[in-house]
Order: structure tokens, then sequence, then C-alpha cells
């Protein structure tokens, strides 16, 4: 199960980068906004595939190599949509598929965790992240 996960990961990674390069064809400050959000939340995609793979007792050459797959595989789609012109239309859906999936992940997966261990450090990093949210979307 190991290369399965990890695989998956890949694949979301590669989608990470199309989803960058969607963004940079509406404009470079919604281009910039995904890129940041994608390279903050991309680190921990890297250690779950190398703990995807060490836990389903796959070799440390093998974890590597995933690992190496999923840090270009952004990098692929972004240059692969980067030679794509998408349709207003469809380029509007696509992205908004991309924030559906991190408002899902979001709702179903770390919010849940949070109430499991309650922490006003929780909180306060959820408030700060609501502003910084505001923030960065008030710029655009």
């Amino acid at each position: 199960m190991g290369p399965v996960g990890a695989g998956s990961l890949v694949i979301h990674s590669f989608l990470d980068g199309v989803a960058i390069g969607a963004a940079y064809q509406v404009n470079q400050t919604v281009g910039l906004l995904v890129a940041l959000a994608v390279v903050f939340h991309d680190f921990t995609d890297g250690i779950n595939t190398v703990t995807l793979m060490l836990k389903n007792k796959q070799h440390l050459r093998n974890a590597t190599i995933f690992l190496i797959m999923d840090a270009i595989a952004p990098v692929l789609g972004v240059a692969i949509t980067s030679l794509i012109s998408i349709n207003q239309t469809v380029l509007a859906l696509v992205l908004a598929v991309f924030v559906g999936e991190f408002i899902y992940i979001g709702a179903v997966n770390l919010m849940p965790e949070t109430r499991k261990y309650p922490n006003w450090k929780i909180a306060a990093s959820t408030m700060l992240a609501i502003l910084l949210i505001l923030g960065l979307t008030s710029v655009i």
C-alpha cells in the first residue's frame, strides 16, 4: 500500500502544480497566492509520502524516489498548464474545484482534529489563518 498512497500524493502534487499554472492564467496575484498556499502545505505532502512508504515496510531508497517525484510533480503541473491556454469559463471551474478541495480537506480532516485536542494555540492559529486569508484576498 505504500507505493499506492505515495503515488496518490504525487498525483495530488501534480494537480497542485496545475492549480498554480491555472491561477497564473487569471493574473499574477492570484497565481502567487495559490503558489504560496501550495508551497506551505506541500511540505507535509513530502513528509506524508515518506511516512506512507516507511510505515508500509518499503525501503528507504524507494521512499526517496517517491519523495523526489513528489517534489518534481508540481513543477511539471505548472509547466504543462503554462503550455495550455484555458478558456475563462473552464478556468473558473478548475479553480473552483481546487478551492473546494482545500475547503473540504479543512472541514473534514483538520477541523475535527482540533476538537480532539482543545488548546488556545489551535484557536489562535485558526484565527490568525482566517485573518491572513482575509488580508491576502483584500489585496487581489
